[in-house]
């Protein structure tokens, strides 16, 4: 939802085209600066170019006009997730063909509690110091679905568990958290730039949302809204089984677990892609 806001039309003086004053003093930028800027602009990943300001001013033009929408139908939810975690981020040109000689520095994915280490690897660079801190997987297809897959296989599994055994297990998260903050923290530190207090701070806040999605499973699974004796209205809450989660690159720990623990905690299972820049923390 986008609420926008704006001044009467009355406020605005008339302008040349490309010079249009509005109340402030300030105007528009002529068609040589949009260009300009436009050839400047560089996306960090498809989901940025989707929702550029001129993207978004041309839909709410459009919707202000009456301009018909086309109607797109929409795909399965499996078709959906893979576009998804497939989508460009800008990153493919970094990969390479992964080297045997720093198998230690090797970041791993893990598929169904498999550690997998990929034919491909892209270096993640220190922002402060340019230094190398580690290579990072570059999954494939195939491994994609097959961590959707396995992710499909377990989802019965875990939404049939009590809640108080999913409330345990991410507790047990939210410990293995703590206690491994510090290197956590140097890690997320090399690889984001960030100042040391400031990761440290944010693996507690990431260890406190694990126990705070346990804490949701104290909500009773169905609740009774209405009845009058001929019929009842209930609310049901059931997973909704596999999840994709993609974490941005600036929190890569509150914002990359705090929905997946959200998620498992109310039964769905989580297929996790962290951000290109910061990934080795994550994984």
């Amino acid at each position: 939802h986008v609420a926008v806001s704006s001044p009467p039309l009355g406020a605005f003086q008339a302008s040349p085209p490309g010079r249009c004053a509005s109340p402030g003093g300030q105007r528009t930028p002529s068609a040589a600066d949009a260009a300009a800027r436009k050839a400047s602009w560089r996306p960090c990943g498809a989901a940025v170019a989707a929702t550029g300001a001129h993207v978004l001013a041309s839909a709410l033009l459009r919707a202000l006009h009456g301009a018909r929408r086309r109607r797109r139908r929409r795909r399965p939810p499996r078709q959906r997730l893979l576009a998804a975690l497939t989508a460009t981020d800008g990153w493919d040109e970094e990969v390479v063909e992964a080297e045997p000689g720093m198998l230690s520095q090797r970041a791993p994915l893990l598929i169904e509690g498999e550690i997998i280490l990929t034919e491909k690897t892209f270096r993640v660079n220190s922002p402060a110091t340019g230094n190398l801190v580690g290579l990072a997987p570059q999954a494939s297809f195939a491994q994609l679905e097959q961590a959707v897959d396995a992710a499909d296989r377990a989802s019965g599994r875990w939404a049939g568990l009590r809640h108080s055994q999913r409330a345990a297990k991410l507790a047990a998260c939210a410990a293995k958290l703590r206690e491994n903050l510090e290197p956590l923290a140097t890690l997320q530190t090399n690889e984001s730039g960030r100042p040391i207090h400031e990761t440290r701070i944010e693996l507690m806040v990431a260890a406190a949302n694990f126990e705070a999605a346990g804490r949701l499973l104290n909500i009773e699974v169905e609740e009774e809204l209405s009845s009058d004796g001929a019929k009842r209205v209930v609310l049901r809450r059931t997973p909704v089984g596999v999840v994709a989660v993609i974490a941005p690159w600036n929190a890569p720990i509150v914002l990359g677990w705090k929905p997946t623990s959200s998620a498992l905690a109310c039964g769905n299972t989580v297929v996790l892609k962290p951000a290109p820049q910061t990934p080795l923390t994550t994984l």
